[in-house]
């Protein structure tokens, strides 16, 4: 039994020395960042948990809401729920759309994440693209007419595309939606945590809020807030939306 323990042990030390480390400065564009070490230790405590039973391990409830108190904070959120990584919050806020507006219905521009794509075929969406050129931010313009046309029940917008960092329109895409009538998404999993303190420096002018029109924002904890993998936050616009469609 020792034998092949420690084999295995040497077999994932060999692995572990050819992977990649952010602290040896040898990845480049890496969209996640090295765990912070309360976060490790934290992880491999409670590493037992079963996040999904708030019954059994009641810390799980009680660290949810902190933690959507606290980060929310950032967002003017104050509802909202732990998931496994940026594509799960993308879906699920898709599928709180669907569900809410009974539409199938969806806008967004071409440089939207690919995990809206996989929300929408799962969901039988139609997902109609706007043609964005990948380092200039979607034209409010270019929604207005595109939701006048098809009548769409969410639009999706980014804050931080993966490749190049745009971030869309936020306050103006959610005028938008408060005028025409459809729910906004916000996929801010890479710049959510970026986005509040480059605003708080002067260096970018889109205010990330849970403002009127915005219905929802994804946010990754593991994509620059130093959380293990895999970590994510969507924030909803009221209790409303999250208990409605049982999230």
């Amino acid at each position: 039994m020792n034998n092949k323990y420690n084999a295995l042990i040497n077999e994932l030390e060999q692995l572990y020395q050819i992977t990649p480390k952010h602290i040896d400065g040898n990845i480049m564009g890496s969209m996640t960042t090295w765990p912070h070490p309360v976060g490790v230790k934290a992880f491999l405590k409670f590493i037992h948990v079963n996040g999904n039973d708030p019954f059994t391990f009641h810390v799980v409830a009680e660290c949810e809401e902190k933690l959507i108190r606290e980060v929310g904070g950032l967002f003017n959120a104050k509802v909202g729920l732990h998931t496994s990584g940026g594509t799960e919050s993308n879906i699920l806020a898709v599928f709180a759309a669907m569900k809410t507006t009974g539409s199938n219905v969806v806008i967004a521009p071409s440089t939207v994440h690919r995990s809206i794509d996989k929300a929408c075929e799962l969901m039988n969406c139609k997902l109609i693209k706007i043609t964005t050129h990948p380092l200039k931010p979607v034209d409010p313009k270019m929604i207005k007419d595109h939701a006048v046309i098809h009548k769409p029940s969410l639009v999706v917008i980014t804050a931080g595309t993966t490749e190049t960092g745009i971030v869309d329109p936020v306050e103006e895409v959610a005028e938008l939606a408060e005028k025409h009538g459809f729910l906004l998404h916000v996929d801010a999993a890479y710049g959510g945590l970026l986005i509040p303190f480059l605003r708080k420096h002067g260096l970018i002018n889109t205010e990330l809020k849970m403002t009127r029109g915005v219905s929802s924002i994804t946010v990754d904890m593991h994509k620059n807030g130093m959380a293990p993998i895999p970590s994510s936050l969507l924030f909803l616009r009221d209790e409303e939306l999250r208990e409605k469609n049982m999230l």
